[in-house]
């Protein structure tokens, strides 16, 4: 029997199209668990959506979000982020953000509101250290008490998970599925069998595989086209420090090459026994630079 090649979960159709499953449902259920601590049990009636953020008017951008996981006392925004970029924290805090606005709308008052959880699965070094899981507060520098517990952060660090281990923790063997890796070590139990099974449909999908590939295609295109852009900031960088390098070192190699010239001249008029005075008016050249020439 030929095996299925999966296709990586770290990918954003893939990530949506497993989270979104009502078969992994278990899986999804455990991991928030383990990341938040959050009832289990209320996580898997949970709804897990993908959505628009409300914006305030026409002119805002459209925030689209991974997935929107409603539970019983609990918003939770889940993103999977596959590459570290310049401003990619800013965009999350712009999710939860319009996420905590949201919720602040609703209700005559401040009592029932739903706390606001943002996740972020990093394929990438995003803190110092080696844990997996980073949480986040609004707490004070010194006393380090809580001024609320009504927003949370947490960082899942992908690569610290421990590929030689993976049964080290619970949560490190649930997220070696994000890894490239032999699956067939990962089964077991009903929670993981049930997971690894969905991300074997998926990878047989050929409409997911179709939008799986127009995704590697694009994001190859935009790495051409940053490497194209740096490689032509580089030799234009080059080109332009070489034309300044040349013009200043024929500049300084004339005014040298006069200067040579003039001392040429003082000598022959030092040996024809000038005055100094005379010499130093035809030439230029000072008191010292005469002495140095006796």
């Amino acid at each position: 029997m030929l095996k299925i090649k999966f296709l990586e979960l770290s990918s954003d159709v893939v990530f949506k199209s497993f989270m979104l499953s009502s078969n992994t449902v278990k899986y999804k259920a455990r991991l928030i668990h383990l990341i938040t601590k959050i009832n289990e049990e209320d996580l898997k009636r949970a709804t897990y959506t993908s959505q628009e953020l409300r914006v305030s008017n026409k002119q805002d951008k459209v925030y689209k979000t991974d997935i929107i996981v409603t539970v019983k006392d609990h918003i939770i925004s889940l993103e999977m982020n596959k590459n570290y970029y310049k401003g990619l924290n800013e965009k999350n805090e712009m999710y939860r953000a319009k996420i905590m606005s949201d919720e602040l709308d609703k209700g005559e008052d401040y009592l029932d509101l739903k706390g606001v959880i943002q996740i972020n699965i990093n394929d990438f070094h995003s803190c110092k250290g080696k844990r997996i899981v980073y949480e986040f507060m609004n707490i004070e520098k010194y006393s380090k008490e809580v001024k609320s517990e009504f927003y949370k952060n947490y960082d899942v660090d992908l690569k610290n998970v421990d590929e030689i281990d993976y049964n080290k923790s619970e949560i490190n063997k649930m997220l070696m599925i994000f890894k490239d890796c032999d699956y067939e070590k990962l089964r077991g139990d009903e929670i993981m069998d049930e997971a690894l099974d969905e991300l074997e449909r998926i990878s047989s999908d050929t409409k997911i595989i179709g939008l799986y590939d127009k995704e590697k295609v694009e994001k190859k295109i935009l790495n051409t086209r940053l490497r194209y852009a740096e490689e032509t900031g580089l030799e234009k960088g080059l080109e332009k420090g070489l034309k300044k390098g040349l013009k200043k070192g024929l500049k300084e190699g004339l005014k040298e090459g006069l200067k040579n010239g003039k001392r040429g001249i003082a000598r022959k008029m030092l040996k024809a026994n000038m005055s100094i005075e005379d010499i130093i008016r035809f030439t230029g050249l000072t008191h010292k630079e005469l002495e140095k020439l006796k």
